[in-house]
């Protein structure tokens, strides 16, 4: 069978993940801010890796 690749949200940039949104986390899902801009002025995408 192939590998396990996880799906990130990174900077396009940069490459730094971007910061989850605890207060609206739980368990079984990560949330992440749709509008949030990265430090570098990058902007937020996903990545298999």
């Amino acid at each position: 069978m192939g590998e396990k690749k996880e799906i990130k949200r990174v900077c396009e940039k940069c490459g730094k993940p971007q910061p989850i949104v605890k207060e609206k986390s739980n368990k079984n899902w990560n949330v992440y801010d749709p509008k949030a801009v990265c430090e570098c002025g990058g902007k937020y995408c996903f990545k298999l890796q």
